[in-house]
């Protein structure tokens, strides 16, 4: 079996980290961060590398420790069409340590590759999160995941994999909500998991701080190292805090999905509620739900800014509906990310804590004309700025 074989015939997406060299490295990750093998070898080259890593899966990530990337790291990302991923800087020794501390390898240069992937992992693991929330159970996340990994955006991903399942002609209304509620169901199974492996991480970071702890207090050990296992146990107790916002996050994502595909399952419209539009309110959005493809509500346009605005487009939302009349900046700011503003007086809102319903098709409607309005604003933008340049040249 050839390469390009290989590549079409192995279908489990992975993320891969590789430690090129005399003596080449490599380790291969699920897309859950699960380390599925690691290996090196003396002399391998890049079709030696690729065929140990394909018998795990296909990358989609393909990870370095420096940056910028060796050459080699490059031509194995180009070969199969993954996404390429370098640290911000080059990782420390002792970073690489940590990473790997929990999962055996054979030497340094595994270890390395070992860190390269988990830390590529971490680097994707909230844009996970969202694909997981998003995508309905009867579709293969890991598709999702592999579609956005190559650019494309949530949302499209999702249409283009329902497309192609076969649907009824003529649906009994009955039938649509069971299989939305089914969806819904496998969604929150698949989410519950994660929350699960979370509080295991957890569970495991707190033995370590009482272990440490009662070295420390013990006073068996001499003055410099006590100092050392209490700096360990502050340490620790940091990252035990992170995984509790962590988990904790993720399980009000969880409540949110479901109430939110339950209300869409009965022909409503949600959108997620914000206070204002301000940079802080819209981190706060994006970070607690996926707003990709859904509009946001904003109670009140003071305070509304630039920042704001494009942490909302960054996150794809679909569309703004205020309740004020928004700063002539933050307008301008929707226009040039092509974010369609619509006016909250032109709907039927109901408030329900985190979210505002509305009727699909009314919403659906109201967004219609949002949109062709944001055409005109940007086709009338294009003419000024052609007229100007036409009075500039004659």
């Amino acid at each position: 079996m050839g390469l390009s074989d290989l590549i079409s015939h192995v279908k489990r997406a992975t993320v891969l980290g590789v430690d090129p060299g005399t003596t080449a490295a490599w380790a291969v990750l699920d897309l859950e961060g699960n380390v599925l093998a690691t290996g090196s070898s003396r002399d391998a080259g890049t079709d030696v590398l690729l065929e140990r890593a394909l018998v795990h899966g296909t990358p989609v990530v393909v990870a370095a420790d420096v940056t910028p990337s060796p050459e080699s790291v490059g031509k194995l990302s180009r070969a199969v069409d993954a996404q390429l991923w370098v640290p911000g800087r080059d990782l420390s020794i002792d970073e690489k340590r940590e990473l790997a501390r929990d999962h055996p390898v054979g030497n340094d240069h595994e270890r390395d590759a070992l860190a390269a992937a988990l830390k590529a992992y971490a680097a994707h693991r909230n844009l996970f999160e969202r694909i997981e929330i998003r995508t309905p159970g009867d579709l293969e996340v890991e598709e999702v995941k592999r579609q956005v990994l190559r650019g494309r955006p949530i949302a499209e991903a999702i249409r283009e994999l329902e497309t192609t399942e076969e649907e009824p002609e003529e649906p009994e209304r009955k039938v649509e909500e069971e299989t939305l509620l089914t969806r819904q169901a496998r969604t929150i199974a698949r989410l519950r998991k994660r929350v699960e492996e979370l509080k295991d991480r957890l569970d495991e970071k707190s033995r370590e701080i009482e272990v440490l702890r009662s070295r420390a207090e013990s006073g068996s050990p001499g003055h410099g190292e006590v100092e050392e296992l209490r700096g360990e146990v502050s340490r620790l107790h940091s990252l035990l805090n992170r995984e509790r916002e962590r988990s904790s996050r993720l399980s009000r994502r969880i409540n949110e999905a479901r109430r939110g595909r339950l209300v869409e399952s009965r022909g409503g419209r949600i959108a997620y509620r914000m206070e204002n539009l301000t940079r802080g309110e819209a981190r706060r959005v994006t970070e607690d739900f996926d707003v990709s493809s859904h509009p946001v509500y904003v109670e009140s346009g003071g305070g509304a800014g630039r920042s704001g605005v494009e942490v909302l487009a960054g996150a794809g939302v679909e569309a703004v509906i205020s309740e004020d009349a928004l700063p002539h900046h933050a307008e301008e700011a929707l226009l040039e990310n092509q974010v369609p503003l619509m006016d909250a007086g032109n709907l039927e809102l109901r408030h329900r804590d985190a979210f505002t319903i509305m009727d699909e098709e009314e919403y659906s409607g109201a967004l219609e004309v949002a949109v062709d309005h944001l055409k005109e604003l940007r086709e009338g933008e294009m003419r000024t700025l052609l007229d100007r340049v036409a009075d500039e040249l004659s």
